[in-house]
């Protein structure tokens, strides 16, 4: 059977690309880190400052559909452990709409003051963000291919949900925080400067119809938009990596400080929290992060695609397996005529996926307490999750923060803070989703191997080194959180 590769263009930009929610991060208020969450959040040090890359370096990894175990497994034909790809195994494991996420953040440098009641920082970080959604029936035309279940049938499909983007920008922000009796308010406002971004989006109408009379040709009735920022007009990463080089060969320190200057593609958000305290008991804190945009106006690409003539198909995996370098010419070049291109340079603006947190913490204790928390977010639908914590204190010197997540359909996500003070060092260590796979690298001889990785859908941790100094406890000004 011929498979089309009617839409395939956007999972490969996926591939070759490669939110941050950070649920247990919500709850280690002892670091600085947790403002990027909760602007409203009460430090423990009057001082808390950053290095670069120094004071955190994170990355997250979501898939929705299938795990790893799903798609690499075993192959029985031999005996020793070779590994193979079951693309028919995952995609029994796809629901009705699937998503993919992969991010990862460094922080360039923090500050943050405690002047009587109000908390200043100013910070800036670099992140890079890839989200991927796809409904399952397009992936049903990618594995089982333009051909009907029976013969004469004809096969309508509308891709809904389907979208792709990836950013890579710079943040430059400035925070402030007031605390009152009851009540605490906080706020960051960011600068993002826009390097290099890619975003699909499949029209109003996206579909294909199949007609066994054509021999299972399909005609598509899709208009496509493919826009990118910073990249060339052909993706050719080589081709813009080479810019980095002089014609001798060595670094063009002018084209990287190009590349990298953020006042190219401006933007702007703003993340809110507020917290209400009625008793010394209660905590309740609303906050929303990443409410803004960016301005892509350097390099831009706009790519309408649009479909109309009929096109065979021709097999997607089958040259892979036959261990062929790349499919027939020909049944290639019918497939890309049968589209129709248009590429204008206007330049466009993209939201941001803001996150939303609703939290209730209750103060067991001076050194104990728990929490509950409600997350969401929007990208082509709604994804919520449910967090339970647990933190506790051994001393000045030790926290520990303990969480259990519901997210993405996913009950074993069990996740873990620790924050140790060292001197004016804060060092730190968090993430969710990270008990069971530790559980598992230890019972595999401490060694992270397919064993390790095999039912993980989802992940994200984040470590570094604050340097703190002044630490709150004049107890006759503060709330019980130190008064005790």
């Amino acid at each position: 059977m011929k498979r089309s590769l009617f839409l395939i263009i956007t999972l490969s930009g996926f591939f070759n690309a490669q939110s941050q929610n950070d649920l247990t991060l919500s709850f280690m208020e002892n670091i600085f880190q947790s403002t990027y969450i909760n602007p409203a959040a009460i430090p423990v040090y009057k001082v808390s400052i950053g290095l670069p890359i120094i004071s955190s370096v994170g990355t997250q990894f979501t898939n929705t559909g299938f795990s790893y175990g799903d798609i690499i497994q075993k192959d029985n034909r031999y005996t020793n452990d070779t590994l193979r790809g079951n693309i028919g195994n995952a995609y029994k494991k796809l629901d009705s709409q699937n998503y993919t996420y992969a991010g990862a953040e460094t922080d360039l440098f923090h500050i943050r003051v405690k002047i009587r009641r109000f908390y200043f920082s100013a910070f800036s970080q670099i992140k890079f963000k890839a989200r991927y959604s796809y409904p399952l029936n397009f992936m049903d035309l990618v594995v089982n291919g333009n051909g009907a279940e029976q013969f004469g049938q004809v096969r309508d499909f509308e891709f809904k949900n389907l979208g792709l983007d990836v950013d890579l920008y710079r943040t430059i922000g400035f925070g402030i925080t007031k605390e009152y009796k009851h009540w605490i308010f906080g706020t960051n406002i960011k600068y993002i400067g826009g390097i290099a971004n890619i975003t699909f989006d499949p029209g109003k109408t996206s579909g294909v119809k199949f007609n066994e009379q054509d021999y299972f040709a399909f005609q598509s009735q899709s208009d496509m938009v493919v826009r990118t920022s910073g990249l060339d007009e052909n993706f050719d990463f080589n081709a813009q990596s080479k810019t980095f080089q002089n014609q001798d060969g060595g670094v063009n320190q002018s084209a990287i400080k190009d590349y990298w200057n953020i006042t190219k593609n401006p933007g702007a958000a703003i993340d809110a929290a507020v917290t209400y305290r009625p008793s010394d008991k209660w905590q309740y804190t609303f906050s929303i992060v990443n409410f803004g945009f960016i301005n892509w106006k350097s390099e831009t690409y706009n790519r309408k695609i649009t479909g109309g003539k009929d096109f065979k198909g021709f097999d997607v995996f089958g040259y892979f397996l036959r261990g062929e370098s790349k499919p027939d010419a020909e049944a290639e070049k019918e497939f890309k005529n049968s589209f129709s291109y248009n590429t204008t340079n206007e330049s466009y603006r993209r939201w941001m996926v803001p996150q939303l947190y609703l939290t209730t913490k209750y103060n067991i204790t001076y050194k104990t307490h728990i929490g509950l928390m409600g997350y969401f977010e929007y990208y082509k639908k709604w994804r919520p999750a449910v967090t339970l914590s647990v933190y506790h204190k051994f001393g000045r010197v030790l926290n520990v923060v303990g969480t259990y997540s519901v997210q993405y359909g996913r009950y074993d996500n069990i996740g873990l803070g620790i924050m140790a003070k060292a001197g004016p060092c804060q060092f730190y260590f968090g993430g969710d989703n990270l008990v069971a796979p530790l559980v598992r690298m230890m019972t595999d001889g401490f060694e992270i191997g397919k064993k390790t990785v095999d039912p993980i859908k989802t992940f994200n941790v984040r470590v570094g080194m604050n340097l703190v100094f002044g630490a709150i406890n004049e107890s006759n000004k503060q709330t019980y959180e130190f008064n005790k």
